[in-house]
C-alpha cells in the first residue's frame, strides 16, 4: 500500500464513489457503483472514506472496512494476535485527472498496536471483489478464511490432548494424543497446543507420519522432534547451501524414510517435518560440504529422471490415486503421484498440499487440475451425491463433521477428503449409487438445486439418513397417532427418530455447540424417517 500523509477534502471522495465497480472475471459487470458495492457490506463494522497525498503529491482516496467479529473470532481464539482487521482500497489521481485503482490489501492490527498489511495481486482483488458483489460474508472469520484458504478452526477447548504430550514425543506420534481424530487433525491440534499460530501454512501429513510444516524460524522453533528410525541420511553441512538443497526434491531417499540437515529434518520432497535428536546429529557426517557434491551423489532430481518409468494408458486410468507409489518404488509416495500426474500430462506444479490419511495427493481444486485426476477407491468412499461443482478454484468444500478422517466424500465426480481437499475423481459405479441433487456454491456451502426442487438435506444429515437406512431392523415401534406427532407437538419417537437424534447430539457436543434438539429440528428428522418408512 502507498505511503499517505494529510488530509484532502470531499469531492475526490465524491468522485470515486461514484466509479463503476468491476473487475476481471466478470464480463458485464455487477451494474454497481463503488459506493453501492462497498459502502452496504454485511461484513463491515465501521467504514471510512479519507483522502491523503501519497510522496509524489498525488492525490489518494482510502476506503477502509473494519470487519465485524473479531471479538468472537475463533482465529483469534486459537492464537491470532489481532484486536481488529479489514480490507483497504486505494484510488490515485493521474496526471489527466482522473482515479485509478492502485492498491487493494488485507490489513490486521496487533495487540502491540503494529499492523500487517498484506497486498493483494489482481487475481485476489477479482475473489475479494466477488464476495463484495455477493455480500455473504457477516464477520471477519468467514471473510479470512475464505480470502487466506484456511478453515475456521474449533474452539480452543477442542485443540486439548487427553494427556500432557510429553517434549520428547516424536512428530509422528500424536495421533495417540486425539484418538477421536484422524492424522492430520491431531498433529495441528498438538501444534496449536504447542503455540503455533493458526495462520501456520502445513501441507498435510507426509508418508513417514509426520505433519509437513512451512519452514520458517518460528515453526522451527515449535517441531517435534524426528524418530531416529526413520532418518535415512543425516548431514553436517554449511548452512549457506541448506536453501539450495531444499529448492529439490531428493531421488535417493526411500519411502517412508527422511533426511536432516545439521538440526532440522526433511522428507524427500525437502519439506520440514521436525528437528533432529541428539542421536541423529551425533552421527552426521560432513561428505557433503557443496551444492556440487549433492549433483555429484545424484540426490538431487533432474527433470529427465520422471521420464525413467513410463505409465501405459491404461495404468493411467485405472490406477487408484492411493496406488502410484507401487508404480514407481524408489520414489516416495508424494514424489510418486506427482510424477504420475506429470506423466498424465498436468504440466508444471501439480499444485498439492501434501499425502492425506488414506494416502491420496490432496490438490488445489482448479478446472486445469481437474482434468488430469486419477480414481479413488470406492471402499474409501463413505457419501456421494450428485452436485453441482462450484466455479470457483482454490476454494475447501465444507466436508460434513460426521464424515470420519479415513473416508472421503464424492460430489457428482470429484472426491474430497474430511478437510475438503480434492483428492481424486469417482468411479462409473460409485456415480452409478449417487442419488441427491445439490449444489456447491463458491464459499463452499451446499445449496438446493433448480432441479430439485425440494429441501436438500447437508451431507452431515445425509450421513444420518444412510445410518438409519442401514439399519433395516429399525421399525417404527412407538405408537404414534395418526399426525404422527404426540400430544405436545413432538414427533412420536421411534428407533429411527432415536437414531438421528443421538447423532445430532453427537455432533454438537464434537464442536462444542448446544446440543438441544428443537421443535423444528426434531420434525425435519421425522419427515427423514418418513421417507424411510420408518
Amino acid at each position: 500500500m502507498l505511503a499517505l500523509t494529510g488530509c484532502g477534502d470531499d469531492k475526490q471522495i465524491t468522485e470515486v464513489k461514484a466509479l463503476p465497480f468491476s473487475y476481471s472475471n466478470l464480463t458485464n459487470g455487477p451494474d454497481m457503483t463503488v459506493d453501492q458495492a462497498l459502502d452496504n457490506r454485511k461484513v463491515c463494522g465501521s467504514v471510512k472514506w479519507t483522502t491523503s497525498q501519497d510522496d509524489h503529491k498525488r492525490t489518494v482516496v482510502e476506503y477502509d472496512c473494519n470487519y465485524k467479529g473479531i471479538d468472537d473470532s475463533m482465529f483469534v481464539k486459537n492464537g491470532m494476535d489481532a484486536v481488529s482487521a479489514g480490507d483497504v482500497w486505494q484510488w490515485t489521481y493521474g496526471a489527466d485527472g482522473t482515479p485509478s485503482l492502485t492498491g487493494v490489501g488485507l490489513v490486521i492490527r496487533h495487540k502491540d498496536r503494529t499492523a500487517t498489511t498484506t497486498n493483494y495481486g489482481a487475481l485476489a482483488v477479482d475473489v475479494l471483489s466477488s464476495t463484495i458483489v455477493d455480500n455473504k460474508f457477516t464477520n471477519f472469520d468467514q471473510a479470512y478464511s475464505y480470502l487466506m484458504n484456511r478453515r475456521i478452526p474449533g474452539p480452543p477447548e477442542a485443540t486439548k490432548p487427553i494427556r500432557a504430550i510429553p517434549d520428547t514425543t516424536y512428530g509422528n506420534q500424536l495421533a495417540q494424543f486425539y484418538p477421536d481424530q484422524p492424522p492430520l487433525h491431531a498433529a495441528l491440534r498438538a501444534y496449536l497446543q504447542r503455540g503455533m499460530p493458526q495462520s501456520t501454512k502445513s501441507f498435510g501429513i507426509d508418508s513417514a507420519g509426520y505433519l509437513v510444516l512451512e519452514d520458517t524460524p518460528e515453526t522451527r522453533a515449535l517441531v517435534y522432534s524426528v524418530d531416529p528410525a526413520d532418518v535415512q541420511n543425516g548431514f553436517k553441512v554449511d548452512p549457506s547451501i541448506v536453501p539450495e538443497i531444499l529448492r529439490h526434491s531428493l531421488n535417493n531417499i526411500g519411502a517412508n524414510k527422511i533426511f536432516c540437515l545439521n538440526d532440522y529434518c526433511y522428507d524427500g520432497g525437502a519439506r520440514l517435518v521436525g528437528k533432529a535428536t541428539q542421536e541423529v546429529i551425533a552421527k552426521e557426517d560432513s561428505r557433503i560440504n557443496s551444492y556440487s557434491q549433492i549433483m555429484l551423489d545424484n540426490w538431487v532430481a533432474q527433470p529427465e529422471l520422471t521420464q525413467q518409468m513410463v505409465l501405459s494408458t491404461s495404468q493411467l486410468e485405472t490406477t487408484y490415486g492411493n496406488k502410484l507409489a507401487q508404480l514407481f518404488p524408489g520414489k516416495t509416495p508424494q514424489d510418486a503421484a506427482e510424477t504420475a500426474y506429470h506423466q498424465k500430462g498436468l504440466a508444471g506444479h501439480v499444485g498439492s498440499y501434501g499425502m492425506d490419511s488414506l494416502g491420496y495427493l490432496t490438490l488445489f481444486d482448479h478446472p486445469d487440475i481437474r482434468q488430469y485426476l486419477f480414481p479413488v477407491d470406492p471402499t474409501d468412499v463413505q457419501i456421494a451425491v450428485k452436485a453441482v461443482q462450484p466455479n470457483m478454484s482454490g476454494n475447501f468444500i465444507h466436508a460434513p463433521a460426521s464424515l470420519p478422517g479415513n473416508k472421503l466424500i464424492c460430489l457428482s465426480d470429484l472426491c474430497y477428503d474430511r478437510s475438503g481437499y480434492l483428492v481424486g475423481k469417482a468411479t462409473p459405479d460409485v456415480m452409478a449409487k449417487e442419488a441427491t441433487v445439490v449444489s456447491i456454491d463458491k464459499f463452499g456451502d451446499i445449496q438446493e438445486s433448480a432441479q430439485t426442487q425440494q429441501p436438500v438435506q447437508a451431507p452431515s444429515q445425509q450421513t444420518m439418513q444412510q445410518a438409519a437406512q442401514l439399519d433395516v431392523t429399525a421399525q417404527a415401534s412407538a405408537a404414534q397417532s395418526p399426525t404422527g406427532s404426540s400430544n405436545d407437538g413432538w414427533p412420536a419417537q421411534t428407533p429411527c427418530l432415536q437414531k438421528l437424534e443421538d447423532a445430532a447430539r453427537k455432533q454438537a457436543d464434537a464442536q462444542g455447540l448446544d446440543d438441544t434438539i428443537s421443535i423444528d429440528a426434531a420434525r425435519e428428522m421425522a419427515n427423514t424417517c418418513k421417507t424411510l418408512g420408518q
